[in-house]
């Protein structure tokens, strides 16, 4: 299984452009051949210690079958 994880950084960060990416994500990476599963969403907010990487706007994670 392949696992690649994408990070967003917008030039639109409001929360509106933010859910729209996730949304568009979802709808339109879904369905291809090959994509066992995916994930998608915002930054979590309440994860602010300083080990984590908090540069982006919005993560998805799509696993492929190979």
């Amino acid at each position: 299984m392949i696992a690649p994880n994408v990070y967003f950084t917008l030039i639109d960060n409001s929360e509106s452009a933010k859910e729209h990416l996730v949304d568009a994500c979802k709808k339109d990476l879904a369905h291809h051949p090959g994509i066992v599963a995916l994930a998608g969403g915002t930054l979590a907010m309440d994860l602010a210690r300083p080990v984590n990487d908090r540069d982006f706007d919005v993560g998805l994670l799509v696993l492929f079958a190979d």
